[in-house]
């Protein structure tokens, strides 16, 4: 430990510390590793400041597949900024095959379509 009685310069900091594995240098907002969408984690960081609305790891942009009884399911968009939805048409349900349309669904109705030939 080295104590001065004046300022450093900023060539004399670095002379310093410079090598050491504590050295700090100011960085930009711009060098800031934004590539963090696909690890499957959502911290504050990317929420406040890269607007992510999900992440999903390797099933990013991958479109769901609706289950047996439901009527829709989300999923994460590839760059995680948006969650996208798979639908069956109004009023329909995923048959046992996660096929649309499947079951016609209303409160109190419930129909199953004839089979297509």
């Amino acid at each position: 430990m080295a104590f001065y009685d004046r300022v450093l310069s900023t060539t004399e900091i670095k002379s310093h510390y410079e090598g050491n594995s504590w050295y700090c240098s100011p960085f930009s907002e711009s060098e800031i590793d934004e590539s963090t969408c696909g690890d499957g984690e959502l911290t504050k960081r990317e929420i406040e400041v890269l607007d992510y609305k999900c992440d999903n790891g390797s099933l990013n942009g991958v479109a769901c597949t609706i289950p047996t009884g439901y009527p829709n399911c989300s999923y994460c968009s590839s760059d995680c900024k948006q969650i996208r939805w798979n639908s069956c048409a109004f009023g329909y349900l995923a048959d046992q095959n996660n096929y649309c349309p499947g079951i016609f669904w209303w409160p109190g109705i419930y129909v199953q379509p004839p089979s297509l030939p």
